[in-house]
């Protein structure tokens, strides 16, 4: 048992990892991390895998020390819970910083371009980026508050024919809206396994500003002769012009490549409308607001300390 014993050492301390032995002759290999009620946890293949103290004693070689068994195993078999890997001692929350790929649209009942055939809002590339904290709730469960800089937007690439009694019209135009926003999410993090979670909760948004790009091309014939014209414009969007606050529902998942580098995929859906009656609007009809409503795609590349 004494040759055993010193191989073990000898091979724990060239591949770097603690050998953990009990009296009963069962052996772990693995990157010693801490000690919990039931388990001891080491780190194989970058994962946290705890095991259950099976006797009365377990000793660490290479650390020389001992580590007494509880009476309770109740929690041997649950998971290590990768968003505790950053955690400190003292139960401080896990922060980290995330910037990502953002794909929106209009969402709501109200933007289609029914009249036109091609008017359906199709989606803007931008990105995303931020901070968030992590507090730990439990092995299963984690509350994620996040602080993010979001560009939203929109699309309509539009083209159209009308032709009536020797009139032609031809009109192509593009619409592309971007507006910048400060998105607070506060998430739920469920854990389903060791790498892998889910995402849920509500976020709440305030408009900055923006700016809308308009290209078109209009070519007309009438009686034999053409006309033509093009050009382009940028229209600011003024804070009056539209809802400056609003709030929303997001949903995703998450994976840990590594303790403190993850990636994570959400689709954030508005629930309230960005339009508003204007300042200047005198209509003796009562102005109706539109159901327009930001969603977006987002992928983040996350990074905790």
């Amino acid at each position: 048992m004494r040759y055993i014993l010193t191989l073990l050492t000898l091979l724990s301390l060239v591949i770097a990892q603690d050998t953990l032995i009990t009296n009963t002759g069962v052996t772990y290999l693995g990157k010693f991390v801490e000690e919990t009620d039931t388990d001891v946890m080491f780190q194989i293949e970058g994962m946290l895998r705890p095991q259950p103290m099976p006797h009365d004693k377990i000793f660490r070689i290479g650390m020389y020390d001992g580590v007494s068994r509880p009476e309770s195993l109740e929690s041997a078999n649950t998971y290590s819970n990768p968003v505790q890997e950053g955690d400190t001692s003292d139960g401080r929350p896990r922060i980290g910083i995330k910037s990502g790929m953002c794909m929106s649209k209009f969402a709501g009942d109200d933007v289609n371009l029914e009249e036109i055939e091609s008017g359906d809002p199709q989606y803007v590339t931008s990105y995303s980026m931020g901070v968030f904290a992590v507090f730990k709730i439990n092995d299963r469960f984690a509350i994620q508050p996040e602080i993010l800089y979001t560009i939203k937007g929109n699309m309509y690439d539009v083209s159209f024919i009308e032709s009536e009694d020797g009139f032609e019209q031809e009109v192509e135009y593009k619409s592309e809206m971007k507006a910048q926003w400060i998105e607070i999410p506060v998430l739920g993090v469920f854990q389903l396994s060791p790498k892998f979670h889910l995402l849920l909760g509500p976020y709440f948004e305030y408009f900055l500003g923006g700016k809308n790009k308009l290209d078109y091309a209009i070519r007309m014939t009438f009686d034999g002769e053409s006309f033509s014209d093009s050009g382009s414009d940028r229209i600011d969007i003024e804070k009056d012009d539209i809802n400056n606050f609003g709030y929303g529902v997001v949903f995703g998942s998450g994976f840990n490549i590594t303790p403190v580098l993850g990636i994570d995929a959400r689709y954030s859906m508005g629930l309230s409308t960005i339009d508003k009656e204007p300042e200047e609007y005198d209509n003796e009809e009562p102005y109706e607001i539109d159901d327009v409503r930001n969603s977006g795609l987002q992928l983040f590349l996350t990074y905790s300390f």
